[in-house]
């Protein structure tokens, strides 16, 4: 009798850890990693809100879209990542935004309580936090990101403040955004 629970204790003890680790187990507005974005939204305002300036530069493997509904709501809007030609619209990558106008101080604080928040979700995980980077957009550099990301076996989940210079004409944001391994690896490389 002992070794059937021991034996049960390691099947179903072992699927809870796996499943903990697992990106697609994390949902921005309901959406998660591999959710085909037809779920969610019409074919039509899927190609409506593509960025027609994704990664320009590159192999157009992936496409943005940036997208809002009445229904979301802790994010104003997401944008989803997909691969170019996927008729099913799979998510690669989701990131939620919250905007600030030009304050940085209520920006740098929402970045801090999401990140504190999402660390009692994952505990055994380390949000681990990421150097403070100019962000690449802008050409004089003093536009900078930073936050921390937590590591897990098919992709990262990340919370970044987007502080942008006057001159850039954006508004500052916190970003959480999922990616899979496979659009990380692809970003990594275009750079």
């Amino acid at each position: 009798m002992k070794k059937i629970f021991i034996l049960l204790f390691l099947i179903f003890g072992l699927q809870q850890i796996t499943h903990a680790d697992d990106i697609r187990d994390f949902q921005i507005e309901g959406v998660s990693i591999g959710d085909s974005m037809l779920k969610f939204f019409s074919e039509k305002e899927l190609i409506d809100g593509i960025r027609k300036d994704s990664y320009k530069n590159s192999d157009k493997k992936f496409i943005d879209i940036n997208l809002k509904a009445e229904w979301f709501e802790q994010y104003e809007g997401i944008q989803v990542t997909i691969k170019r030609n996927d008729k099913k619209y799979i998510a690669q990558s989701v990131d939620g935004g919250i905007f600030f106008d030009r304050e940085k101080k209520p920006c740098i604080n929402k970045m801090e309580k999401i990140i504190n928040e999402m660390s009692n979700l994952f505990k055994e995980t380390v949000f681990e936090p990421q150097e403070e980077n100019t962000h690449y957009a802008d050409p004089s550099g003093k536009s900078k990101v930073f936050g921390s990301s937590v590591f897990l076996d098919n992709g990262t989940i990340s919370v970044y403040c987007y502080l942008w210079d006057d001159a850039m004409n954006y508004v500052n944001y916190v970003a959480v955004s999922t990616k899979t391994n496979e659009f990380n690896e692809w970003l990594t490389n275009l750079q």
